[in-house]
């Protein structure tokens, strides 16, 4: 009887044993087999992961990732991290609708969507690890725009910067002869002519962001033999027309309409429509020219028609440069409020007008105020 518990007793831990035994040996292969599907996997996993995380769905994903071999593209990882890259897919998908002649469905327009959020989040990161504290940053050679108050806007570059001021070369006004767009004026003041007045400065830096600072000619005369002006250095640099969003050249006849508020509805109208021209647009704003005087910060709707579509916008008017000889003003409309449909009609309608050699070279973002 004692021999028959202690042989029960044996079998007992040997069957114990082996379950264990088996257990470890079953966790093993396991481990090892994730290790080879991870190791083989990594990257593909890594890329979903981060879709996930930026709000992709696992279709979209697959599309991304098809996309990106479409453009042979090395490191996928780098479409949530560089606008350029994020910027060519968009335009090769943009392209690929066009193609097939078929309307955006709603599954498209969530798509685009998406991919428009990353692109200006990415844009903002850049935005915020790249930006300068004070004019004594400007480069050498920065191209600059000058508003001199009832005389105009003025284009000129940087010469010099020290620690006392910056030299910028005598600026010039070039304006377009109406009814002749390739033929140009060119207007030079004297450096008399700057001497003790206030300008505003405007000016870009790649990759970053546009900005503005109020200052003074203090001192005229010569920069390594060249006529220049010499303003004052500044600490009040501010950012302005943060654009994240490609940004088009047209010409769209549009109506212009003052609202209420920034995200009006068409019964918050309380104005007749003003004829205007639409020179660039993109999904959140635009560049308009208006015959008069423009305001700032007054709020408006646009619209107009792209491809017998028609686009209304809700937002802002941010800046204002008005041309007293012409007797217009070019308004910096910032765009607060717009439909989804309609957003991707703009959308469409850039990617099919800007070539993809202005995407990859400026990221498309004007961000500077353009000359007259």
């Amino acid at each position: 009887m004692l021999y028959s518990i202690i042989y029960i007793e044996r079998e007992v831990n040997l069957n114990f044993n082996y379950n264990i035994l088996l257990i470890i040996l079953v966790a093993v292969a396991l481990l090892i087999i994730f290790a080879r599907v991870y190791a083989n996997y990594r990257y593909t996993i890594k890329f979903y992961a981060k879709g996930f995380e930026e709000g992709f769905s696992s279709s979209e994903i697959r599309t991304l990732l098809s996309l990106i071999n479409k453009c042979e593209i090395l490191d996928s990882n780098t479409i949530f991290t560089s606008v350029t890259v994020l910027n060519k897919c968009m335009s090769l998908y943009m392209s690929g609708l066009r193609r097939s002649g078929s309307t955006l469905s709603l599954s498209d327009q969530v798509f685009i969507e998406k991919m428009n959020k990353l692109r200006a989040k990415i844009a903002l990161v850049s935005e915020n690890t790249q930006k300068i504290a004070n004019t004594h940053f400007i480069d050498v050679g920065q191209k600059v725009t000058l508003i001199y108050d009832g005389k105009g806007i003025f284009s000129s570059k940087v010469l010099g910067n020290s620690d006392k001021n910056i030299a910028l070369e005598v600026p010039r006004q070039v304006t377009k002869t109406p009814g002749l767009p390739n033929i140009k004026k060119v207007f030079v003041l004297s450096s008399e002519d700057w001497l003790k007045k206030h300008v505003s400065v405007y000016f870009w830096r790649k990759d970053d962001a546009c900005y503005v600072f109020d200052t003074i000619v203090n001192e005229t005369g010569t920069f390594q033999a060249r006529d220049c002006l010499y303003i004052e250095h500044s600490n009040k640099l501010e950012r302005a027309q943060k654009r994240q969003s490609i940004r088009a050249e047209c010409h769209i006849d549009a109506s212009l309409y003052l609202v209420k508020s920034k995200i009006s509805s068409l019964d918050d109208i309380i104005s007749d429509a003003y004829k205007c021209i639409i020179e660039d647009i993109s999904e959140d704003g635009a560049l308009i020219r208006v015959g008069g005087k423009g305001k700032n910060n007054i709020h408006v709707k646009l619209s107009f028609s792209i491809n017998s579509v028609p686009v209304e916008m809700f937002g802002t008017i941010k800046a204002v440069e008005f041309n007293r000889n012409m007797n217009q003003s070019r308004l910096h409309f910032e765009c607060k409020k717009v439909s989804m449909d309609m957003k991707n009609t703009i959308i469409n309608y850039v990617y099919s007008t800007v070539s993809e050699s202005e995407i990859e070279r400026d990221m498309a973002i004007r961000r500077s105020y353009s000359q007259s």
